[in-house]
């Protein structure tokens, strides 16, 4: 899955045709990838679309391999759409601050939808081993880890 180099000069040129095959070569695989960040199918579209959008209104800066460069187009637009909806929304509680937080973190880091199948087991395997705490050591370790607050000897 990936254009060759002759269709990104073609772009570069303006030919629609080459555009039109570089959008199907990635349209699909960009709103997964979107879509692990936004959760939300149509919003992942209108983000992959975005890209393209820019991509074509800057053809003429757009160099071979182009397959990372959308990717991480992808994620910084999925990055700005939460920025945007932080501005726009109150927030219901200081939680919701803190799961956008999340996300643009695991936007800027990760590289893969494996990695973040990867992260989500590992937190289900730390969230399943706190469960089985006594109720008095799981919540001094839950204020040691989630609140950073001192751990009592």
């Amino acid at each position: 899955m990936d254009v060759k180099r002759e269709t990104i000069l073609r772009i570069n040129k303006g030919d629609t045709n080459a555009f039109k095959l570089l959008y199907a070569t990635y349209y699909t695989y960009l709103c997964a990838i979107a879509v692990k960040y936004v959760y939300k199918p149509e919003i992942a579209e209108e983000i992959v679309n975005d890209v393209f959008l820019n991509v074509w209104n800057n053809r003429s800066s757009l160099v071979y391999p182009v397959k990372a460069y959308l990717i991480r187009a992808v994620q910084n637009q999925c990055l700005s759409f939460y920025r945007k909806k932080r501005l726009e929304e109150v927030p219901v509680s200081d939680i919701n601050g803190y799961v956008i937080d999340v996300h643009e973190q695991l936007i800027c880091l990760e590289s893969s939808p494996l990695a973040c199948l990867e992260n989500k087991e590992l937190t289900d395997l730390i969230s399943r081993a706190i469960d089985q705490l006594p109720a008095k050591c799981r919540e001094i370790f839950i204020q040691h880890l989630y609140y950073n607050k001192p751990m009592k000897k």
